[in-house]
């Protein structure tokens, strides 16, 4: 399954600005690295393999002109939650 998810118009200036603002940590003096982290929290379906955790790899286009890059490669993802339980999504 392929989410696509888009910024919403009026938040593109304020993804900009931060884009451009992290982008700019990396010519600060003594700067040596920069990383972005990304958390996704999946569920599991009615009707779903519990027992197989979910994949998940995400992938970002800057702008509509622009390809895709991968942010995150594939990689299992667990549905489990502290207590043990399994993350089931909401039905409604």
């Amino acid at each position: 399954m392929i989410h696509r998810l888009h910024i919403h118009p009026k938040d593109a200036p304020r993804m900009d600005d931060f884009r451009a603002h992290m982008l700019s940590l990396k010519e600060a003096p003594g700067q040596k690295s920069l990383s972005v982290s990304v958390t996704t929290r999946p569920c599991l379906k009615p009707g779903a393999n519990p027992f197989k955790d979910p994949r998940v790899a995400i992938y970002l286009r800057p702008a509509q002109d622009e390809e895709y890059f991968t942010l995150v490669k594939e990689r299992k993802v667990s549905i489990e939650m502290p207590d043990g339980d399994a993350r089931y999504c909401a039905t409604d």
